[in-house]
């Protein structure tokens, strides 16, 4: 069984920005002047309208006029008689004195006017490229603004944490206190050592701030182990006793 391939092309909501821009830098490359043209379009759109309009009028008109003659020459034939017909060729039409005049006016109208000044295809082609650019370019601007908008949520993301880690070191000397009260880790409640570790009980990278609520000592292997992690998805991964670190968390007026 014989299977035909088919492939269908990628709409430009589904596309990426980077390959929508590859798309545009092709267009713009192969018409360089598209730019500007993009300014002049819609006074152009109407005047190549307008010329098309009128072009094909004139055509139009001079093929009426041939139709008009080779409809008189068959009528001709037709009503002919049989030896008249072998002298009546009704493939030449033939044009009156006023379809005459007529034609070489519209052929001198064509010459004159459109010879240099319309070009269908080298307008339709410069047209069909607007058109597309435009299209494109609805993709793009959206696309563009949302980008722009996660990069400066990135930044502001890193800002924040910045100042943040800043602020934890003022902190953290408000909150040393905590070893005296109670001298284990909160977390897994064995002895907090000689070199704790001050966490973020909600983490920094989650948008948790540096608050003496937020904060505590823990031992350095808890601090290891918790990283990033929320309160609740290091109980979860390490199987600790959630009531038991939130009945240390509570003497230590911490939230969570």
């Amino acid at each position: 069984m014989a299977y035909r391939h088919t492939s269908r092309k990628t709409p430009y909501s589904k596309m990426t920005l980077a390959k929508l821009k590859e798309i545009e830098a092709e267009i713009l490359q192969k018409n360089p002047n598209i730019e500007r043209h993009l300014t002049l379009y819609p006074e152009d759109e109407k005047r190549i309208l307008g010329l098309k309009n009128e072009h094909q009028r004139i055509q139009d008109r001079i093929d009426q006029i041939w139709k008009n003659a080779s409809n008189r020459k068959q009528q001709e034939h037709n009503a002919a008689g049989f030896f008249q017909k072998l002298f009546i060729n009704k493939n030449q039409p033939e044009l009156t004195e006023s379809e005459l005049t007529e034609l070489a006016s519209l052929r001198q109208t064509l010459e004159t006017k459109f010879k240099y000044g319309y070009d269908s295809n080298k307008y339709q082609a410069a047209f069909d490229a607007n058109e597309r650019l435009k299209r494109l370019r609805q993709y793009i601007s959206p696309k563009e603004q949302k980008e722009a908008k996660r990069k400066t949520e990135r930044a502001v993301i890193a800002a924040y944490h910045g100042k943040s880690r800043e602020l934890a070191g003022q902190v953290k000397s408000e909150i040393r206190k905590q070893t005296k009260i109670d001298s284990h880790c909160p977390y897994c409640g064995n002895d907090i050592g000689s070199d704790p570790h001050c966490d973020h009980i909600y983490p920094v990278a989650k948008g948790g701030l540096s608050t003496p609520q937020n904060m505590v000592y823990v031992c350095a292997d808890c601090n290891m182990k918790k990283t990033a992690l929320t309160l609740t998805q290091f109980i979860k991964k390490y199987g600790y006793n959630r009531s038991d670190i939130e009945h240390r968390l509570e003497i230590l007026n911490k939230e969570y």
